[in-house]
């Protein structure tokens, strides 16, 4: 469908997203994402299907399930609903890089509520000719890369709740992104203050010992997501095999 929009719009003169939201406004309601670049971004071509889950949140925070703007407390029920008889719980999130991480967090949320256990951040690869915005009003991402992330189950959670009465090695390792109004992020490995050029050379001599190469991330509300979205693809370059997120609501003791 979309390549015979494509043709049209090449007698148009105009792109084949422009024909889509002239055709049908409501898909052109979010406009375009700006998406993050990164260095380890991998192939995600099931989001590319046209039954995959993908969850958009624009630069204000606004959320949409494929075309439909939802309410963030709704997605649980409407995500629980989409998965139901199938194997694969992923989803995948395109969020602006300008977004607010307490958006993004939400929807993290809401999904492990609906039992998602993999969310694919889609981003774009770093150097690569593709466009800096995303138009959102087609039907399915053009750009199928992204950064996986585990969504925390209640064993790990657990574990992190723990980490400070557990000091042995195989401790859960815990990068913290905190916010200041009107200075850079301040970042935190477990208790140690650490400067952002020192990250990458940290991570790689704590991994290189441990047999578990799980890095937990935890970012403050008001950080942008691009930040969170560097320092995952800086634990890539880290050689960490999994990052999970942890949000307000995945380290709360219920």
């Amino acid at each position: 469908m979309l390549a015979l929009f494509a043709t049209f719009a090449a007698m148009l003169s105009i792109s084949a997203c422009d024909l889509v939201a002239h055709l049908f406004p409501s898909k052109a309601q979010k406009g375009q994402i700006e998406m993050v670049r990164a260095d380890n971004s991998e192939s995600m071509m099931d989001a590319a299907k046209l039954d995959a889950i993908v969850i958009t949140v624009t630069q204000n925070g606004v959320v949409y399930l494929g075309h439909e703007r939802v309410d963030p407390s709704q997605l649980e029920g409407m995500v629980r609903d989409r998965l139901a008889d199938r194997v694969d719980k992923t989803i995948y999130l395109l969020a602006d890089a300008r977004a607010p991480y307490r958006a993004v967090e939400q929807v993290v949320d809401e999904a492990r509520a609906a039992g998602v256990d993999v969310a694919g951040l889609l981003t774009q690869k770093k150097g690569g000719a593709y466009n800096q915005k995303y138009s959102a009003c087609c039907e399915a991402p053009r750009i199928a890369m992204g950064l996986e992330v585990i969504i925390p189950s209640s064993s790990m959670r657990q574990s992190i709740r723990t980490m400070e009465q557990n000091p042995n090695e195989s401790r859960p390792i815990v990068l913290q992104v905190l916010y200041h109004t009107g200075a850079p992020p301040a970042y935190k490995i477990n208790v140690d203050d650490v400067q952002k050029a020192e990250l990458l050379s940290k991570l790689n001599a704590i991994y290189q010992t441990r047999a578990e190469r799980i890095l937990f991330i935890k970012a403050d509300d008001d950080i942008n997501f691009s930040v969170v979205a560097e320092m995952i693809d800086i634990a890539r370059s880290a050689g960490v095999d999994h990052v999970a997120l942890l949000t307000p609501a995945t380290t709360a003791s219920q």
